[in-house]
């Protein structure tokens, strides 16, 4: 992937750029009420009058518009994990934007259903998938916080919105209204969706929660923050090994099998801890190798251990 301005921006930020998509989220959020409840109770009044339509046959779009976002959720979980967050919030807020503006030409109850049932189903589908979803990449820790701050500025929507429509209403009537909107629901969910939204954190060099990290070339992610690798205090050499201060190793995906408090297999003898006595660097080197070739064959992970190899080596060599 090509290096954007966004990798700059991320670098020279004094902050987490997870907080960056978490205003992107919070913008996509409000507009997602374009077509609510709330906003729509504002237009009942109008439009019946105008068009003479009873009010079940105007509240018949809501019901069908969550029916087609149930059918078509399925399909847009694959896109989210394929295309990212960025995607989808960018085409939701797209058509949910375009759709209630189409609303200000409608005619006919058809026109009315074709083009709200399609900002509905935006707003029960995608936008839910999308924004959680990018919530979720970006927060692991905080995904709480995060999301109670989505929240909130969805309940802004849902209250600013109507009001734009109310006002836009008193001066040019109910197509006025519509048009109002669309234009909000896109100036404020679309453009810093599309300019600042990335799809995850690793994208532009990040960890969930703004960690640091470095990527080993084992694949394995190592903190920068100082611990020790005591864990590993099964002695190969003559006792217990030193517990010098170092990485803490964040396992790949390959070493998810292996776990610690599954019954263990016999160790081999040689990796048994002896009576201590002197012994020379090189037997305790020779011990602690067998020692981590044995538990890499006998766990099915013998890719996930390089990285503590160095460690546990340069320790029996001391």
């Amino acid at each position: 992937m090509k290096p954007t301005w966004r990798d700059g921006l991320a670098a020279r930020l004094p902050f987490f750029y997870g907080w960056i998509i978490l205003a992107c989220v919070c913008c996509a959020g409000f507009a997602r009420n374009g077509p609510a409840v709330a906003t729509l109770s504002i237009f009942v009044e109008p439009m019946t009058s105008d068009f003479g339509w009873s009010r079940t046959a105007l509240s018949g779009a809501v019901s069908l518009g969550g029916i087609m976002a149930a059918l078509v959720s399925p399909l847009i979980g694959p896109i989210l994990d394929r295309r990212g967050a960025r995607m989808m919030l960018c085409a939701a807020v797209l058509v949910t934007g375009l759709s209630t503006m189409l609303l200000s030409l409608t005619q006919s109850l058809l026109a009315f259903y074709v083009f709200f049932c399609i900002a509905r189903m935006n707003f029960a589908g995608p936008f839910d998938i999308g924004i959680y979803g990018a919530l979720n990449s970006w927060f692991v820790e905080r995904r709480a916080l995060a999301s109670s701050i989505v929240n909130l500025a969805q309940m802004v929507g849902l209250i600013a919105l109507p009001l734009i429509a109310h006002f836009a209403m008193q001066q040019q009537g109910w197509r006025a209204g519509w048009l109002a909107v669309g234009i909000a629901v896109l100036l404020v969910g679309f453009v810093p969706t599309w300019l600042f939204m990335v799809r995850r954190p690793e994208d532009v060099g990040l960890l969930p929660d703004g960690r640091s990290a470095a990527i080993s070339s084992t694949g394995a992610t190592i903190s920068t923050a100082p611990a020790t690798i005591a864990a590993l205090g099964i002695s190969a050499c003559d006792g217990p090994l030193p517990l010098l201060p170092c990485a803490k190793v964040s396992p790949p995906r390959s070493l998810m099998a292996f776990r610690p408090s599954e019954p263990s297999l016999p160790l081999p003898e040689s990796s048994i801890p002896m009576a201590a006595s002197p012994r020379s660097s090189a037997s305790a080197h020779r011990k602690t190798s067998i020692l981590v070739d044995w538990l890499s064959a006998g766990r099915g992970c013998s890719t996930s251990f390089p990285s503590l190899i160095v460690r546990i080596e340069s320790a029996g060599a001391r």
